[in-house]
């Protein structure tokens, strides 16, 4: 027998911790579920689709935009620092795979990987391409805050 949820994903919702299932077909677009004390989010949001995007634009205060891609050896070395510099920080960090995305990546001129936007309350910022030091994005976040 064939078991009914191929994914089980923790939701939080009314202040409680709740189970989501997913059928085999399904595919989650946004998951944004755990949320630290700061009320940021602790795990990167996926953006899959241009709503996404958006949804993840109208979050207060500071949001990264890293528009990286699987293959791209400085973007692999980037993550740990982005993970770490938005659970330190009040950022939210947004993740845009560019071979998926190509039309977002392209809409933002996105050129090399990885390439870090920086929105705060939805207007971009500052642009950054490369490799960047944890203290130098934990300093840019604090001067948009």
């Amino acid at each position: 027998m064939t078991p009914r949820h191929s994914a089980c994903f923790l939701q939080i919702r009314d202040n409680a911790l709740r189970p989501v299932f997913a059928d085999s077909g399904a595919t989650f677009l946004f998951i944004r579920e755990i949320h630290d004390d700061m009320g940021t989010a602790t795990e990167p949001i996926v953006i899959e689709t241009r709503q996404d995007f958006e949804t993840a634009l109208d979050e207060k205060g500071v949001v990264l935009v890293d528009f990286y891609a699987d293959w791209c050896g400085p973007c692999k070395r980037m993550n740990p620092v982005l993970e770490e510099v938005a659970e330190e920080t009040a950022a939210t960090l947004a993740k845009v795979d560019v071979d998926s995305q190509q039309e977002l990546a392209q809409e933002h001129e996105v050129r090399s990987v990885p390439t870090i936007k920086i929105f705060a309350d939805g207007n971009e910022v500052e642009r950054l391409v490369g490799v960047q030091k944890k203290e130098q994005l934990a300093e840019i976040i604090k001067k948009y805050n």
